[in-house]
């Protein structure tokens, strides 16, 4: 199944603005002292879980997947004749799995991209091979299957050509067989919306803001089943070097982000009536530390404050 969106083309900053409020606020509730666990990478927390990935090998990746009390597994994982290889996105499971997707050059030159998951317990790790589909970011439903946005694209007569009626997004089951897709690349003017950005699919939506730097920055949501595309503005970013640090979409529908430009960071709540990011304080342990959004879990928002773990609950005022 596909479903288009055909308003994609003229998207602008025109109806881009700021709130002046918020009906929400949020409160502190648990505080844990957990460093960063990777010299160069990213990280996210999903389900109890910091899961993090180190990306400083040129043919590998250790990931570190540990909970509240520090404790937890940590796995290498790299592909045979593989000379260059890149980590883009990853995900955990509420059952422990590590979904992530990337891309290798192998030592002839050869490009290959896939999706590998490691389940719990497990010290094989399955890839799926999706060349030449490209996926960049993705997520895990609650009910296991696969998210991703990527590109799709082939080396022909030494360039590479960009497939402009494939789709962007991609539903999959966990073997890989593709569900369902939506929103060709022809109908995205701005590329790199195609190549970066946040992904999170909830039981009742999926949530895709790209790109995560720059202009052109736009957030849609659709529903599991594509039926329903809804698009919103990104966050303004008028010279163009702004940049998300962290997005998550809660089971109740409530959207968040953190947004670094060269003025300042700060944490925005999606307000679909007025269609703006709403500004809204986070508790922070230094006025010289400003917080990252690194996840949600049961309606509970997560916050890197330097060393410090900040869980903070939304509440209404």
């Amino acid at each position: 199944m596909r479903r288009t969106l055909g308003f994609f083309a003229g998207i602008g900053l025109a109806f881009a603005a700021f709130g002046a409020g918020s009906d929400i606020q949020l409160v502190s509730t648990q505080k844990i002292t957990m460093p960063g666990q990777v010299s160069y990478g990213l990280e996210k927390w999903r389900h109890g879980h910091l899961i993090s990935v180190d990306k400083l090998a040129a043919d590998s990746a250790t990931f570190v997947v540990s909970d509240a009390e520090n404790s937890g597994i940590e796995f290498s994982f790299s592909l045979p004749n593989t000379t260059r290889m890149w980590i883009d996105d990853f995900d955990l499971d509420a059952r422990g799995a590590v979904v992530f997707c990337g891309q290798s050059y192998s030592s002839d030159g050869r490009l290959a991209s896939f999706i590998a998951i490691r389940e719990p317990a497990a010290d094989q790790i399955t890839v799926i091979r999706t060349y030449p589909y490209r996926p960049k970011v993705i997520s895990v439903a609650p009910d296991g299957t696969l998210w991703t946005s990527g590109i799709e694209s082939e080396q022909k007569a030494g360039s590479w050509v960009v497939n402009q009626n494939a789709d962007i997004v991609r539903h999959y089951d966990r073997s890989g067989r593709l569900i369902a897709s939506a929103i060709p690349e022809g109908q995205v003017t701005y590329q790199p919306r195609t190549v970066s950005g946040f992904l999170v699919a909830t039981k009742s939506r999926v949530g895709w803001y790209s790109p995560d730097s720059g202009k052109g920055n736009v957030y849609v949501e659709m529903s599991p089943d594509l039926r329903s595309i809804s698009q919103y503005p990104g966050m303004p970013d008028p010279h163009g070097y702004g940049r998300v640090l962290g997005f998550t979409l809660s089971e109740s529908g409530d959207a968040y982000l953190t947004w670094e430009d060269q003025v300042r960071r700060a944490t925005y709540r999606l307000d679909r009536t007025l269609k703006q990011w709403i500004e809204i304080p986070v508790p922070q342990a230094s006025r010289d530390l400003i917080p990252t959004l690194k996840g949600e879990d049961e309606g509970v928002l997560v916050f890197r404050d330097g060393y410090d773990l900040n869980f903070v609950k939304p509440v209404s005022r």
